[in-house]
């Protein structure tokens, strides 16, 4: 998007698909993501290697995965399927709050 910075302050990204489609200049390895990020997967997605190369472009520190029973649809209900996942993304989400605060504050 050719942007002088990020504009978001964290990702979440939901069985994301087409890897294919970023392109990088030969012989150059991406730079990575310094954006905080969630990446959820489903174990059934067809998609599955595509958003794991996806989540791959964020820097390890950063970037929180979750694998799911289910395939490439969320629906309404995974968060009571899955406690996990609803842990994980509540503690990221706290994460990324008490971040933004923090910020404002000068802390």
């Amino acid at each position: 998007f050719q942007m002088k910075q990020c504009p978001w302050e964290f990702a979440i990204l939901a069985c994301g698909a087409s890897s294919q489609s970023l392109t990088f200049n030969k012989g150059t390895t991406p730079t990575m993501i310094g954006v905080p990020s969630f990446h959820t997967f489903g174990e059934k997605d067809r998609f599955l290697v595509d958003s794991k190369k996806i989540a791959d472009l964020w820097a390890p520190p950063h970037c929180v995965t979750h694998l799911h029973g289910g395939g490439h649809v969320i629906d309404s209900q995974i968060l009571k399927r899955e406690p996990k996942m609803f842990v994980k993304l509540n503690n990221f989400l706290i994460l990324q709050y008490r971040s933004s605060l923090n910020a404002k504050h000068g802390i």
